[in-house]
Formats: C-alpha cells, structure tokens, sequence
C-alpha cells in the first residue's frame, strides 16, 4: 500500500500494557508510528500465512515424478475382491440409513 492511498478501515485488538509497550518501542526503533508498525508486520505475517495455505494445497512435481504418477493413474488396478465387497457393504449402509431417515423424517 502507497502511503498516499487512503486508508479508510480500521482494526481494532485488546492487548495487554507490556504488549503494548514492548509494541511502541518496536515501532520507535523503527521510525514508524505504532499504526504503521503494526500495519506493516501484520500485513507481512498474513501474506506469508496466505502463501504457506497455498503451497500446502499444491504439489510440485518433476517431469520425471509427473511422467511416473500419469503411468500409475493409467495403469489398471488388480481386481481385489474384499474391495468390490467393501463398497456393496457401503452401498448397503447407504440405502438402509437413507430409508430410515425416511421413515423417522419424512
């Protein structure tokens, strides 16, 4: 933000009377005011907080990582049996809790 653009909103926070004067001694050795100051490091520390959510979200691969996991996506599973069972037990759990909540909910 340019110090020229307007600053129109305002944030507020309870702090304790240490914090806030270990806070005005921060900004004074800076040569900010205690705004400014907060401003600065709040907005520096959210930005980082933002990038940080955002590379968790993400995974980087190589070209050789990608070329290996489109060869596992495309490559057929083996037929696995307790796996077809498991989903017609889910299947089965479904319907069963979807009638009941039927019958009790209409």
């Amino acid at each position: 933000m340019s110090q020229k653009e307007k600053k129109t909103e305002y944030l507020q926070c309870r702090i304790t009377a240490e914090d806030k004067k270990i806070i005005e001694r921060g900004a004074d050795v800076r040569g900010l005011d205690v705004s400014d100051y907060i401003r600065l490091f709040v907005l520096e520390a959210a930005k980082k907080d933002i990038e940080n959510e955002h590379l968790q979200n993400h995974i980087t691969l190589s070209s050789e990582e990608w070329e290996n996991f489109m060869q596992i996506m495309e490559t057929p599973g083996e037929y696995n049996p307790h796996l077809k069972e498991a989903f017609e037990l889910l299947e089965e759990i479904e319907s069963t809790s979807q009638e009941s909540l039927e019958e009790n909910f209409g």
